[in-house]
């Protein structure tokens, strides 16, 4: 494993270590005659279910539970690079559920998680945006650390989002 692989992955697992578990409940008003909705439109056939979306520089970085692909989409959401993070069959599921934008050594890079619900689940992929390099990052050791400070709940992760000093899960 090169260096710079072994830097990555100790950056992930920083973030990973300094996890937060927060939960909140909110109120449902039950008056919903205020939401309104103004139409409804299929995006983009292409990608089935859209299990996770970020937005950087006019771009949209989107990932689906059912391809092995980061879909990179202009403001019109057409599709204008697909790429195929595991190197893999593209029937292949995935099970991506979270996405989010993080710097590393300066460069802006696409942080993709599976939901790590089983061994072959937990896996990682961050992808610069410059270079168009993907790392493969296997998350076994760090879902499990997870799942252990959760008094053994499998870990299954559904969401993502990444602050200065913590990321959410």
């Amino acid at each position: 494993m090169s260096q710079r692989t072994c830097h990555l992955i100790k950056i992930i697992a920083s973030l990973f270590l300094t996890l937060s578990i927060f939960s909140s409940s909110f109120a449902l008003n039950d008056d919903l005659t205020k939401i309104k909705i103004t139409s409804i439109t299929a995006v983009n056939d292409e990608i089935p279910q859209a299990s996770g979306i970020t937005y950087l520089d006019g771009k949209y970085y989107v990932i689906s539970d059912d391809k092995p692909f980061l879909f990179i989409l202009n403001k019109r959401f057409k599709i204008i690079k697909k790429v195929n993070l595991s190197g893999r069959s593209a029937n292949e599921k995935k099970d991506f559920e979270a996405i989010a934008i993080t710097q590393i050594d300066g460069s802006p890079m696409v942080l993709v998680l599976a939901s790590g619900h089983k061994a072959k689940k937990s896996l990682g992929y961050l992808y610069n945006i410059t270079s168009g390099r993907v790392v493969d990052i296997n998350l076994n050791k760090i879902y499990g650390y997870v799942s252990q400070q959760m008094s053994g709940i499998k870990c299954n992760i559904e969401g993502l989002a990444i602050s200065a000093t913590k990321v959410y899960l």
